[in-house]
């Protein structure tokens, strides 16, 4: 329903006066009340195409000078979606690392090396790339495993 039916409806069904000859008439203080409600839509409706406008735009700053500035339950919506939303991208960014992590290992340790030795260096050496690190280090322990 866009505002004019909308107004129309108020006009017509609840903030109206029947007179005697079939025209509704309504008060100055219904009209303001209308008219009131109608700048407020009209200002809710412009921040709201703004912010898509700046979403749209990847325009981060001025999303959230109208986040700050505004109180329209539109907006709030919008920014709390957003915020959800960059949650999960960052969720799925650090599952999708460590996936291609865990991937790269399988493969490295699953390749032919000529000894432990080299199996070893490559290990330390892909996980300091990978890690993007300057130092790693691979401790072995050798024993039983009865003993402390």
């Amino acid at each position: 329903m866009n505002v004019s039916c909308f107004i129309n409806h108020l006009i017509y069904n609840h903030m109206s006066h029947k007179l005697n000859f079939g025209i509704r008439m309504i008060s100055s203080k219904v009209y303001r009340q209308i008219t009131t409600k109608i700048t407020e839509l009209e200002s809710s409706h412009s921040d709201a195409m703004k912010y898509l406008s700046f979403l749209d735009n990847n325009d981060y700053t001025s999303l959230k000078e109208i986040e700050k500035t505004t109180d329209s339950p539109i907006i709030q919506g919008f920014s709390k979606f957003i915020d959800k939303m960059n949650l999960l991208v960052q969720d799925l960014e650090s599952r999708r690392w460590i996936d291609a992590g865990i991937a790269k290992f399988n493969e490295l340790l699953s390749s032919n090396c000529k000894n432990e030795l080299e199996l070893y260096n490559r290990l330390v050496s892909e996980l300091s790339k990978y890690l993007k690190v300057n130092q790693t280090a691979l401790f072995i322990i050798q024993g039983d495993a009865n003993e402390k």
